[in-house]
């Protein structure tokens, strides 16, 4: 979780407050701190910048981020995550099926953004991260299989500048590089290799302004070698793969410099800067 502290006796000036940045009064007169971060700090509640606080928090069965530039929820029950932008249109992803079964219902462990669900179902890990500009869904195999993950998504058709990577997801193996036989690998990234993924997106429906389809995905067990000397990249066979492997999938708000007026506002969406 992104935070920033106060500086010892320093007050903030929240007037100077912009999305990525606070501005502090030090003690010493005439002296001031300005901390910029990459990362959204705060969020316009459409009056005046507010802090980001991406902390999961209880209401019913759901789980759900309050104070950021999205609203996001998440129900361990159905395994529904629901992404709606305060400007943007809405996106939500449910995990279907775990090799032609629904997950199981377990009991998430909940730390401030951070929510963990063990052994779902054949040896598949859940952890969703309330990051500043949207959560980030990680998967783990526990192996020795590579299960079939099935997700139903449905989205607004005008989902301006809301993203995922569903359809591009990225995972390693050998998650913690402790395996005996990869420590003595030249390279890091021969260490940790590079996840080869089958995904396939099913049909598209569109109805009111909705859009629906599912995607399917499975670590296919082969992995990206890359040449220590050459640099070239080999892909190997599934006999190298080394459990557990994390497989990431996020989805954000991304403000592109086109659509920004150089005021801090985009066409039809409001202020974000």
């Amino acid at each position: 979780m992104l935070r920033v502290t106060t500086p010892p006796g320093a007050v903030e000036i929240q007037a100077r407050r912009t999305r990525t940045s606070k501005t502090f009064q030090l003690p010493t007169p005439g002296k001031f701190r300005h901390v910029a971060d990459m990362a959204p700090l705060h969020w316009w509640t459409g009056a005046d910048w507010s802090d980001v606080d991406t902390a999961w928090q209880l209401n019913g069965t759901r789980w759900e981020v309050r104070s950021a530039s999205f609203r996001c929820d998440f129900d361990p029950v159905t395994y529904i995550l629901r992404f709606q932008s305060r400007t943007l249109g809405d996106l939500n992803l449910q995990l279907l099926t775990i090799n032609g079964v629904a997950p199981l219902v377990v009991t998430p462990s909940v730390v401030d953004d951070t929510i963990q669900l063990q052994s779902i179902g054949a040896g598949v890990g859940l952890r969703i991260v309330a990051n500043p500009d949207g959560p980030e869904i990680w998967r783990f195999l526990a192996g020795p299989g590579f299960p079939v993950l099935v997700w139903a998504v449905d989205e607004s058709t005008t989902l301006g500048a809301i993203q995922t990577n569903l359809l591009a997801i990225e995972g390693y193996d050998n998650r913690g590089g402790l395996n005996a036989g990869r420590l003595s690998e030249l390279t890091e990234q021969n260490k940790r290799r590079y996840v080869e993924m089958s995904i396939v997106k099913g049909a598209e429906t569109v109805l009111s302004g909705r859009r629906t389809y599912t995607v399917t995905e499975q670590a296919t067990g082969r992995t990206r070698w890359r040449d220590p000397v050459t640099r070239i990249p080999e892909w190997r066979a599934a006999a190298e793969f080394v459990f557990p492997c994390e497989l990431d999938v996020q989805v954000v708000e991304t403000v592109n410099a086109n659509l920004d007026d150089g005021h801090g506002y985009t066409a039809g969406a409001g202020e974000f800067w």
